[in-house]
């Protein structure tokens, strides 16, 4: 597989795991004894990527701290001034992002193999994929193969993975969700694929889901 980058959504407050994320932004709060951004990182190496382009935004400097500590690899940290979202989170790395690259949000684990997703991008005219579980937030909607639109309690659920061409970085907002751009896309003609998954899924970047399973 040709060079591949991984954008690693990171920023945000954590308040889904307050009081825990006070003191520790949240990809260095640990799960099942790792580091959630480690489980992102491994996940993604294991596509290939050699290359990590990360944003951080709440106690940033401890996690600017924790990867020039931990990694030789190539990783291009950006520090949010404020919250960009998911979307212009991914758009603030258009310049520099290699044309096809996946994005995976640093508060999941899973056991996801993301090298079919990739392959069908590359395989297709498409302009991404969105990997879908059907559990528990649904809210993604398809026709056959193809992501629809979003409506809460439809459909089916965004695992925080997806691969795209850098081209849709063009239909992202500078300061809004990846959603939004999504459904730009779609609104312009282009063609975003439905990946289905029964692979193990879950969010850790909840008390609920933490306690549960993660400690």
């Amino acid at each position: 597989m040709s060079s591949i980058d991984g954008i690693i959504l990171a920023a945000g407050y954590g308040r889904r795991l307050r009081p825990i994320t006070s003191r520790t932004p949240k990809p260095l709060v640990k799960f099942r004894g790792k580091p959630l951004i480690l489980h992102a990182m491994e996940s993604l190496m294991a596509v290939g990527v050699n290359r990590f382009l990360i944003n951080a935004f709440w106690l940033s400097h401890r996690l600017k701290g924790f990867l020039e500590g931990t990694f030789g690899m190539d990783i291009v940290l950006s520090r949010e001034r404020t919250l960009l979202g998911t979307g212009g989170g991914i758009r603030q790395f258009r310049e520099i992002v290699s044309p096809v690259f996946i994005v995976h949000n640093s508060d999941i684990v899973h056991e996801i193999d993301i090298v079919p997703a990739v392959r069908k991008l590359r395989d297709s005219g498409a302009m991404g994929v969105m990997i879908l579980v059907d559990r528990p937030f649904n809210s993604v909607l398809t026709e056959g193969d193809r992501v629809s639109g979003f409506r809460r309690g439809k459909g089916m659920t965004y695992t925080g993975i997806s691969v795209f061409r850098r081209e849709f970085m063009d239909y992202l907002p500078e300061k809004g969700s990846l959603v939004e751009g999504i459904e730009r896309a779609i609104g312009d003609g282009r063609t975003i694929l439905a990946h289905r998954t029964d692979a193990f899924w879950m969010d850790a970047g909840s008390l609920r889901f933490y306690d549960e399973r993660g400690r």
